[in-house]
């Protein structure tokens, strides 16, 4: 698979698209770790349910899009911690009407 780019949408735990290049390659059971600069500005204790960080990548030839359902708490020292709640994929297009 080839991730193409990163980026995390939510108004309250956002950043802006971070592109990979060259795209990061990884193949089955491997791992990647990259580091982004996120905006959270949020109270003490604040709960962001469905915050999502979203790969757009390639597999088999086509495009997909990951998407990462993330938990964000705010913490005793203002910072965000997050918690992964669901991890889904959806081929890009995947929507489109058919004549």
């Amino acid at each position: 698979m080839k991730i193409f780019s990163a980026r995390l949408p939510h108004g309250q735990f956002k950043s802006s698209e971070l592109s990979f290049k060259p795209e990061l390659a990884v193949k089955g059971g491997d791992s990647e770790i990259f580091e982004t600069a996120v905006c959270c500005n949020e109270p003490l204790g604040l709960v962001t349910e469905n915050a999502f960080l979203i790969f757009y990548c390639e597999w088999r030839g086509e495009a997909w899009r990951i998407f990462v359902r993330l938990r964000v708490v705010v913490n005793s020292r203002s910072e965000p911690e997050t918690a992964t709640e669901l991890i889904t994929a959806q081929k890009v297009g995947f929507s489109k009407m058919i004549d």
